[in-house]
């Protein structure tokens, strides 16, 4: 190490680099040499560090030269290992194909067309028919959305067509009730015209069993097309919404509300029952029943005094929609009745406090005076609309809980 005017210079990196590789072999020489360098050393760390200089960016040059050699080298040791790989496999393959030979192809014929088998053509092969396969999955996925969305309109097309039947079954209903109250009339004033007024009934009847076996058709052909769907869309057959009963049990489940799961939904009960078992079992309780294809228990007045009675001896209110779609009409009735009295009804906030004395007439007379309607007896109060229509609307599950009358093994 030289020195110049008693300052010591530092070594350079690339010397410190050379004295790091040197120090092995030191210690294996000659005793004197190892200490020599040892010497040196020591005397190269007491010498102070001066501010790096051109030397330390030569340093970082050389390192980062190196980095990039260990990488290149280490490319290639993999890349010889992949040959290695590549080329074991290949001896593998050629020792199978003598094993064939050998033990399958005896023949000579045989034995040449395995040697001569190119195997890139039967990739190519097995790529073409993936590439097949994704081609018809695509093509059947496609045929099978197109199939949905027809299935999709169909059921749209007979859920309208079955609206419409619902209209002019009601429609025929209304015009066998006029036909009756024609016929009573006519035998209270004796006016000697029973046999045109009940051959008009017997024709306005005709006239209902006809619009309702159209549709009930109507009904099936659009629950079969709904299953349908749901097959295409694999959406299996679905769980039905709501509760689930016998006809037994309907004095358990609506009377009673055993378990109190219908407050604890807090929507009134649409009680499904094809069979009319249901409907039957709650006119012949002590209910105030109403029958929403009788225009007559549809009218205002009536409807207004049977929820003040209901409310009043705390019992259900029926509405039997039969096999009709009549929701919407008895909602407009209620609103006929009272503004906003459909939608207080249906969400029970007309039994809070005293809102239900807005019903309330001057000339209901004292059997309704707002000292009669007792706390508990209204907490009795029941809402029920039954009907025979075995898939309602959607509209109608989301506002009334569905509880679907199921009829013992073997039906009626």
């Amino acid at each position: 190490m030289s020195s110049k005017k008693g300052v010591p210079k530092a070594p350079s990196a690339k010397w410190q680099a050379t004295l790091r590789r040197a120090r092995p072999r030191a210690a294996a020489g000659k005793p004197g040499e190892s200490g020599q360098a040892q010497r040196k050393t020591g005397q190269q760390a007491k010498a102070p560090a001066l501010p790096p200089g051109p030397e330390s960016a030569t340093g970082s040059a050389a390192e980062g030269q190196a980095a990039t050699v260990i990488q290149c080298a280490l490319r290639r040791f993999l890349a010889r290992k992949e040959l290695a790989r590549r080329r074991q496999e290949h001896r593998e393959y050629l020792e199978q194909m003598e094993k064939l030979q050998r033990e399958v192809a005896s023949l000579d014929a045989v034995a040449s067309v395995l040697q001569s088998w190119d195997l890139s053509l039967t990739e190519a092969m097995l790529r073409n028919m993936e590439a097949e396969r994704q081609r018809r999955a695509q093509e059947a996925e496609r045929n099978k959305e197109a199939e949905a969305k027809r299935m999709n309109l169909k059921v749209q097309q007979l859920a309208k067509e079955q609206q419409q039947c619902h209209k002019e079954l009601q429609q025929a209903y209304c015009e066998l009730s006029r036909r009756v109250t024609e016929h009573d009339k006519c035998e209270q004033r004796h006016m000697g015209k029973a046999e045109l007024t009940l051959q008009a009934i017997k024709d306005a009847e005709a006239q209902v069993d006809r619009l309702r076996r159209e549709a009930q058709k109507a009904e099936e052909s659009l629950a079969m097309a709904r299953l349908e769907l749901r097959e295409q869309t694999q959406e299996g057959e679905e769980e039905a919404p709501g509760l689930k009963c016998q006809v037994t049990e309907l004095h358990d489940v609506l009377m009673k509300d055993v378990g109190d799961r219908i407050r604890a939904d807090g929507r009134w009960p649409l009680v499904i029952d094809p069979s009319g078992q249901a409907a039957t079992f709650l006119r012949y309780q002590d209910t105030n029943y109403l029958d929403a294809v009788n225009p007559d228990h549809l009218r205002p007045e009536r409807i207004r005094l049977a929820l003040l009675g209901a409310l009043r001896y705390g019992k259900p209110l029926v509405f039997d929609l039969r096999e009709v779609d009549l929701f919407p009409a008895v909602q407009r009735q209620l609103e006929a009745v009272q503004p906003g009295l459909a939608e207080e009804l249906l969400s029970r906030r007309l039994l809070d406090g005293d809102r239900y004395q807005s019903l309330l007439r001057p000339n209901d007379g004292p059997e309704y005076g707002p000292t009669q309607f007792q706390e508990a007896r209204l907490g009795q109060f029941r809402l029920f609309f039954v009907t025979k229509v075995q898939w309602p609307p959607a509209e109608q599950l989301q506002v009334l809980l569905p509880v679907r009358v199921q009829l013992p093994r073997g039906g009626l």
